[in-house]
């Protein structure tokens, strides 16, 4: 089990960054990007957060302090070296700092330099050098940044100077150095992204298509085969130089990555970037909820009935999990046949034995929710009226718990499951009547929103549901009665790819007894008992409440 070394949120909020590659520096930088936005939009909504929270610290800084701060946001190849003015004795530093003035739109100029803070700004990037004016406490006028200004009593005999906003080179910076940093750790994707689009190049054209460089496209072909791409390989072919090898290696110009210096380059990395971003800071959310204590489902009930405590000590559940609690409330003999069903689902599906792991019905009325699973406290929940929940939640505990590492949604080998989903959920919301209530939620502020169903643990658990449901074919009073939902796309490419997704995640998965239709004559009495067992879903819906889980 992690540990955990704070509850405070913005130490929480960088360690998440740190796990995406992202750097600190941006942990609390707060924006959203609207729904197709290109990525200059997305862009240009970073740094505008990455600004305004620049401007709420750095000029409360001390001088001390903003040095140090310029120190720490040149880590990469955008360097920042200021040399403090103090003295200005000469004509041209006089004019210098008039000149200053001015694009500050300084009325008052007492006590300039003590107030205001005038430095010499010595710029690097992409090999290139420039040296500007600035004020360290004070923002110039749009105007002046980045451009050459003279006064015209002496600008003949002593020239212009060039002139800096320091918030603004502070941004760009920020920005610049942050994104090189979070491209250099996406290698893997990369790679997926450029083999992904000769994949679909190729399906679209229906003839091979791959970049003119042989050892390039050698590579290409060899990325889609590891990541199990559709291609079409055959003597018609077409050359496509979209990408280059330089993208796909990840190579440097001037210490910033090549992939960084394209159109189609940045629209692998920035729309990466700022979903990583996203997925931090909404996994950070989810650990303090789990931390609050107003999410407290997982917490021991303080009193049980003796009976109900009997079936909590001795039931099958605990044959998956250490723990199992029941409310006072449960139906022992509608529970009795949960058992049944489980001891059947057990058999035809993997469910991890887990036994760090809790098992709880509860009355989750507060939290609006049909399930809850928390990784940190290791509980599988379900709604006492929402056992068709179960499954949902399964999904989440295999995608928390079967790879040590990382999470299973987050990996490469899933990414075509998230983009097909997204795609297609899209498409179909998009074919509902305006007047549909649904549409209000989509693409509303609320928690149920389309950020939220796109965030990759919740497509991995309706990924899985649909595996279970519309693949395996099975029913179950812990799957839905339908999948009709725009969240639950039916396409049959979608339907392929998942069925293919976690039967090889799986593949080491054998039932501990045949499929119930395989087996013999001989039954037991036990075994005869479950083969004729006609499964009943029951109705543990007592009120019109709405769920979105």
């Amino acid at each position: 089990m992690e540990r955990i070394h704070t509850l405070k949120k913005d130490e929480i909020l960088k360690q998440q960054f740190d796990y995406y590659g992202l750097s600190h520096l941006i942990a609390d930088v707060k924006f959203s990007v609207t729904h197709g936005q290109n990525i200059n939009e997305q862009m240009n909504k970073f740094d505008s957060a990455v600004q305004r929270k620049v401007k709420g610290i750095f000029f409360g800084l001390n001088i001390q302090e903003k040095l140090e701060f310029i120190e720490e946001i040149s880590f990469g190849p955008h360097k920042l070296k200021i040399e403090l003015l103090t003295k200005f004795e000469s004509e041209t530093e006089k004019s210098i700092l008039n000149l200053l003035c001015i694009g500050a739109k300084l009325k008052d100029k007492d006590n300039v330099v003590e107030r205001f803070q005038p430095a010499k700004i010595t710029i690097s990037y992409e090999g290139k050098m420039d040296a500007a004016y600035t004020f360290l406490n004070r923002q110039l006028k749009p105007t002046y940044h980045m451009r050459h200004w003279g006064l015209k009593r002496n600008s003949k005999e002593i020239g212009h100077f060039l002139f800096a906003d320091c918030l603004k080179m502070l941004t760009k910076t920020i920005s610049k150095n942050t994104l090189i940093q979070f491209s250099e750790n996406q290698e893997d994707y990369i790679r997926y992204k450029i083999a992904d689009y000769y994949s679909q190049r190729s399906i679209t054209m229906n003839m091979t298509i791959l970049p003119e460089d042989d050892r390039f496209a050698g590579m290409v072909k060899q990325e889609i085969y590891k990541n199990k791409l559709p291609f079409i390989g055959c003597e018609s072919s077409l050359v496509d130089n979209y990408y280059s090898y330089e993208d796909f290696s990840l190579q440097k110009n001037e210490g910033i990555p090549h992939i960084l210096c394209t159109k189609q380059g940045k629209e692998i990395i920035i729309p990466r970037f700022i979903r990583s971003m996203a997925i931090a800071r909404h996994k950070t959310e989810r650990l303090l909820e789990e931390q609050s204590t107003y999410a407290k489902a997982f917490q021991n009930k303080k009193h049980v009935s003796v009976k109900v405590k009997s079936v909590m000590e001795n039931n099958d559940f605990l044959t998956h999990y250490g723990k199992v609690e029941l409310d006072n409330e449960v139906d022992l003999t509608r529970f009795n046949t949960l058992e049944l069903e489980f001891n059947v689902l057990k058999n035809k599906i993997y469910i991890p034995i887990a036994n760090d792991y809790s098992f709880r019905i509860r009355k989750l009325g507060q939290h609006r929710a049909a399930g809850l699973h928390y990784a940190f406290y290791r509980a599988t929940i379900i709604d006492i009226e929402h056992p068709s929940s179960y499954i949902h939640e399964l999904g989440h505990q295999i995608d928390s718990t079967m790879d040590r590492n990382s999470m299973l949604s987050e990996g490469l080998d899933f990414l075509r499951v998230i983009e097909l989903y997204e795609k297609l959920t899209e498409e179909r919301v998009s074919l509902l009547p305006k007047e549909h209530p649904f549409i209000e939620v989509w693409t509303g502020t609320t928690k149920y929103n389309r950020e939220y169903y796109s965030q990759p643990t919740e497509i991995f658990a309706r990924a899985y549901e649909l595996y279970i449901f519309k693949c395996l074919q099975i029913e179950s009073s812990f799957l839905k009665e339908n999948y009709d939902s725009p969240v639950y796309p039916s396409d049959k490419t979608f339907l392929k790819i998942i069925e293919s997704y976690f039967n090889d995640l799986f593949v080491d998965f054998v039932p501990a007894i045949k499929p119930i239709e395989e087996t013999s004559h001989n039954n037991t009495a036990e075994e005869t008992e479950l083969s004729t067992l006609k499964v009943k879903k029951y109705d543990y819906t007592n009120s019109e409440q709405i769920y979105l889980f």
